[in-house]
């Protein structure tokens, strides 16, 4: 097996422009690399990470929304993605979203959302973010849950290991980690291990 240094160090470089270090955990869960590595704790030493004091205020906010929307039958699945999902949000990041919905339903289901939250505070488009506001990012149906090839990248596939599942019905965000393969070609070991 081809050692890890190298990966680690593309990770630990790919991080560092959000200022942020990862602990042993999270190396092995997003290193950056098409071979996946067992044992990464043994060649990256833990990193003992202080919480973001930011983090559980923004997380509980996203968990609140998600609690909203979810009396909308037609949403399989809610995730968290950005920097509220790394675990290192600054004071004035978003919240950013990701929505799967059930077949032939995503345009009612969004005008839906943004009805529900109508008294939110959601970004359009163009809109310069503030803080804590909603970022609906990346809307899916479920009969079209692989990424076009235009945006099969390495910040998606980071997004798509990254993410944390707030709603999850008929384990859809595994069908949609399994209809995108594509990421094991930058993230191999977390996709083996999300998939798993």
């Amino acid at each position: 097996m081809v050692k890890p240094q190298k990966a680690i160090k593309r990770t630990e470089e790919y991080f560092a422009k959000y200022a942020t270090k990862l602990s042993s955990q999270q190396m092995a869960e997003r290193i950056i690399s098409s071979q996946v590595y067992r044992n990464i704790k043994a060649a990256y030493p833990v990193f003992r990470h202080s919480t973001n004091r930011f983090f559980a205020d923004k997380f509980q906010k996203a968990r609140q929304i998600s609690q909203k929307i979810s009396q909308i039958s037609d949403i399989l699945m809610v995730g968290l993605t950005g920097s509220v999902a790394v675990g290192k949000p600054k004071p004035d990041d978003d919240i950013d979203f990701f929505i799967i919905t059930r077949k032939d339903t995503l345009w009612l289901t969004r005008l839906k959302v943004y009805w529900l939250l109508r008294k939110e505070n959601i970004r359009k488009k163009g809109q310069k973010e503030e803080p804590d506001q909603l970022c609906f990012n990346l809307w899916l149906d479920e009969s079209g849950l692989k990424l076009p090839k235009s945006k099969q990248n390495l910040r998606n596939a980071m997004d798509a290991i990254m993410l944390i599942t707030l709603i999850d019905q008929n384990h859809t965000y595994k069908k949609f980690l399994l209809k995108n393969n594509w990421i094991k070609k930058y993230l191999a070991t977390g996709y083996a291990q999300k998939t798993r």
